[in-house]
Order: C-alpha cells, then structure tokens, then sequence
C-alpha cells in the first residue's frame, strides 16, 4: 500500500492524500498507480497527475452528476468504471 499525502501552495490550499495499492502485482479488478516519473520530484514517484485526473476529470463529472454520495454509491462506482480507460482484459499499463 502507498500512501501519500501532499501540502503546498503551488496547486492551491488544502491538503491532498491519496492512497493505492502498491506491489509487485496487481489485481484484474485493482486500481494500478499512476507516477509521474519527474526524477527531481519524489524520485520518479510523485502523484500529480492522478491528482490532476481527479481535479480536471473525475471531479468535475461527479459534481455535475448531483448524486449524493451517502445514498448513490452504486451509480458513482458505475460513472468511474466508465471513466476507467484502462478496464480492458489485457494486462494494463498506466498511461505515461
């Protein structure tokens, strides 16, 4: 499990965490890790970029969805598998 947690005033105020499985291996139904892979920034192991899809994609499609997050679990999980690019029966790789 990776755990990440990022504060800073370059993408605004607040304090942004995520969390993702990690390992060697993932699972056919598992979300897989998006780095960013800037050298000068963690190591290569930064996670702006998933930052930025939930800022620019995930976010903005829910929000305009209006459903409520205590009572429409089912219908969010199916707006994120449809924004899922990567569900496909091959193996998959984070986009680059």
């Amino acid at each position: 499990m990776f755990h990440h947690e990022y504060s800073g005033s370059d993408i605004g105020v607040g304090t942004f965490r995520a969390i993702v499985p990690s390992g060697a291996f993932t699972g056919a139904n598992e979300a897989i890790e998006l780095r960013d892979g800037d050298a000068f920034a963690y190591g290569g192991l930064g996670v702006q970029k998933a930052v930025s899809n939930v800022g620019l994609v995930i976010g903005p499609v829910l929000v305009e969805s209006g459903l409520n997050v205590n009572t429409d679990q089912k219908r969010i999980d199916q707006i994120l598998q449809n924004l899922d690019v990567w569900r496909a029966p091959e193996p998959r790789q984070p986009i680059q």
